[in-house]
């Protein structure tokens, strides 16, 4: 074998294990980017549930300020019970998801349910409650029954607890928000990294073929020229021959 050869033999293996190691590059950046973006999606949509949540606390107090206004006009309060019950099950039915998945473990996320743990034992009787809270008599009119007035308490009570820890549930809910919102830009960072790093693997994989084929070419050239220029120079030996011999006859 050759000297030239065994050069372009040489090349042609480190272009091929180039090759290689840059396609293995791409691969692990496609695996990489596509679990960061699962993660990221993950991350968005508990960062929209802790978006929206910041509202409940401040909306659950003034819910119960509505129904406690409406037992002591003796007004109809099963509206603004069942508005008060449905906010707290759709509370805690997502703060309890955002637990549940396991895609949040901040600090914020653990004492807003610590915090929330503390309104069961004022919430539940409140909305728990499916007695009649008023006695109509011909003489007093409507009052409230005996049932109404432990209802009124309970409802006074909880409107009370729920006004002075709205603010803290809250400032932990607006906490846990913006830990998410560092986190997901964290991560988006972190998949612009990485497509840069397919897209550099796979310029570099484009060069080193480019670099590689090419050099096969001149040789050819060259050995088509030297075949050109022997072929020339043997038809103008052929022609000097046969002129030579014509002048001698």
């Amino acid at each position: 074998m050759t000297l030239a050869g065994t050069e372009r033999r040489r090349r042609q293996f480190v272009t091929a294990g180039l090759g290689t190691v840059l396609t293995l590059v791409m691969g692990a950046v496609l695996v990489m980017g596509f679990r960061l973006a699962t993660h990221m999606r993950a991350d968005i949509a508990a960062l929209q549930t802790a978006s929206t949540l910041q509202t409940y606390p401040e909306e659950i107090s003034h819910q119960l300020n509505s129904l406690r206004d409406r037992l002591e006009v003796r007004a109809y309060s099963g509206q603004a019970l069942a508005d008060l019950q449905g906010t707290v099950r759709r509370f805690g039915q997502k703060l309890s998801e955002l637990n549940v998945a396991g895609e949040v473990d901040v600090p914020q996320l653990h004492r807003a349910l610590q915090l929330w743990h503390q309104y069961t034992p004022v919430l539940d009787p409140v909305v728990s409650f499916s007695g009649q809270p008023y006695v109509d008599s011909d003489t007093a009119g409507s009052s409230l029954s005996r049932e109404g007035r432990e209802h009124y308490a309970e409802v006074k009570r909880a409107q009370l607890f729920a006004s002075d820890s709205a603010g803290p549930l809250q400032a932990q809910l607006a906490a846990l928000a913006a830990t998410l919102q560092r986190t997901c830009s964290d991560a988006a960072a972190r998949l612009r990294t990485l497509l840069l790093a397919g897209v550099l693997a796979a310029l570099a994989l484009a060069a080193a073929r480019a670099t590689s084929a090419p050099r096969t070419r001149p040789r050819s050239r060259r050995a088509t020229s030297s075949r050109r220029c022997t072929r020339a120079f043997s038809c103008s030996m052929r022609t000097t021959v046969s002129a030579a011999s014509g002048r001698r006859r």
